[in-house]
């Protein structure tokens, strides 16, 4: 009897395929965590100075405008896919022409406020299509077309920088190297994607604004707004550092080294959770979405715990041992530890239909945030910035673990010539 062993070795392929994929991000990681710690290794502080306002202009701008795209398009059903890509590509457009404009009449004004809209437009395209590429293969499973973007992403990050710190160091240099490598990183991602995002945007262009499109923004308006409210708040936990009195330094560290610890957990590890979350809620399997929003919690409070180690550790390594009190390193711990509690976690409201209960909830942490900004400082401030990531990400759990709201139709396997590719 004559035994068909390839069905026996395709799960071993698969399994060795994706490791392989998981190790070269893995690597491309590291190369990132290289890249940004090269401008300090230089003393380049007014390149890193420069970068943060056009980073933050567009962080805010860039998903928000896409009509919460990296989120809402991973559990869609598949007749809304080219009305939201042409959507999303159309929102990036608009948001990055405003900036363009403001950028145009400030020139008059002011050359510096001038330039920094201009480079704060092209962050926002850049950076749009980047987490809009990335919702696009999660959504196909092509884990190893991500793991070559990331890969690519990583090398010319460390090369680019290098390159503006140490040899031709300009002050908008750093900026030019993150629109670069998100650029590249897009542009890989997409012409090896089944979803063409750019020609559906064409080709639907003439017929935008018909009742299909405006159906779907109007669908997504309040994704939109808790999108644009979670990123504002993570902008405000920055704007804390001239408050902190004599905790500016620890706060730094810790700001930097959980902001790492988060992009490891949502662009390397998050998105094989979510692509098995939004299959289940495409498919109605609710078993398998609660399953798998359970084991990206596990792995999400695993990560709490280790950041909370690294950066305490980090803390004491930087700083003064004498100069902190036990009170203020827990603090610390726990703000690093809320930080990366729902990591891996925090695109499953949208997958499973819940928007107006995620737009509710990030009203929590810049209210508190702000409020917090008005009327503390120096170490209560600290206290309270700490208390309000923890409490929002605990109050975060019960919504992620709410059933998808609506059936949807399932998403077809991508087409052989692209998953061989």
């Amino acid at each position: 009897m004559v035994h068909d062993t390839s069905s026996q070795r395709r799960p071993l392929l698969n399994a060795l395929l994706r490791f392989r994929s998981y190790g070269v991000s893995g690597f491309a990681q590291g190369l990132n965590f290289l890249a940004m710690l090269l401008p300090i290794l230089g003393r380049e502080t007014e390149q890193l100075a420069y970068l943060i306002l056009p980073l933050a202009i567009s962080g805010l701008c860039c998903r928000a405008s896409t009509f919460a795209f990296p989120g809402r398009y991973l559990a869609i059903p598949d007749r809304l896919t080219r009305t939201a890509s042409a959507t999303a590509v159309l929102g990036l457009v608009l948001c990055t022409g405003i900036l363009a404009l403001v950028a145009l009449v400030l020139t008059g004004r002011s050359t510096y406020w001038g330039g920094v809209f201009a480079w704060s437009a092209l962050l926002t395209f850049t950076h749009g299509m980047y987490f809009t590429a990335i919702a696009v293969i999660t959504r196909e499973r092509r884990m190893d077309l991500y793991a070559r973007a990331r890969l690519v992403y990583g090398i010319t990050n460390v090369v680019g920088t290098a390159l503006v710190v140490f040899i031709i160091p300009f002050r908008e240099g750093l900026v030019v190297v993150a629109g670069i490598i998100t650029a590249t990183g897009s542009l890989i991602m997409l012409t090896g994607a089944t979803n063409r995002i750019i020609p559906a945007f064409l080709t639907d262009l003439p017929r935008i604004l018909d009742r299909s499109h405006r159906r779907y923004v109007r669908g997504s308006l309040r994704a939109s707004g808790a999108q644009l409210l979670t990123d504002l708040a993570f902008q405000i936990q920055g704007f804390a550092t001239p408050f902190l009195g004599a905790y500016q330094e620890v706060w730094a560290v810790a700001l930097r080294l959980t902001g790492g610890f988060s992009g490891l957990a949502q662009q390397l590890i998050a998105p094989p959770f979510e692509m098995h979350i939004s299959d289940g809620a495409r498919r109605s399997d609710n078993a398998a979405v609660r399953r798998w929003t359970l084991r990206g919690l596990l792995v999400s409070a695993m990560m709490a715990v280790v950041s909370a180690a690294v950066v305490i550790g980090a803390v004491l390594f930087a700083v003064d041992a004498g100069d902190l009190s036990f009170w203020g390193v827990a603090t610390i711990g726990v703000f690093a530890g809320g930080s990366l509690l729902i990591s891996l976690v925090v695109k499953v409201p949208y997958i499973t239909g819940h928007d107006a209960l995620y737009l509710t909830w990030s009203l929590l942490r810049p209210g508190l945030l702000g409020a917090s900004l008005l009327l503390l400082h120096d170490f209560p401030l600290l206290v309270a910035v700490a208390a309000t990531q923890l409490i929002s990400a605990v109050a975060f759990l019960p919504l992620v673990l709410l059933p998808p709201v609506a059936r949807v139709e399932p998403t077809p396997t991508p087409s052989p010539e692209r998953t061989a590719s």
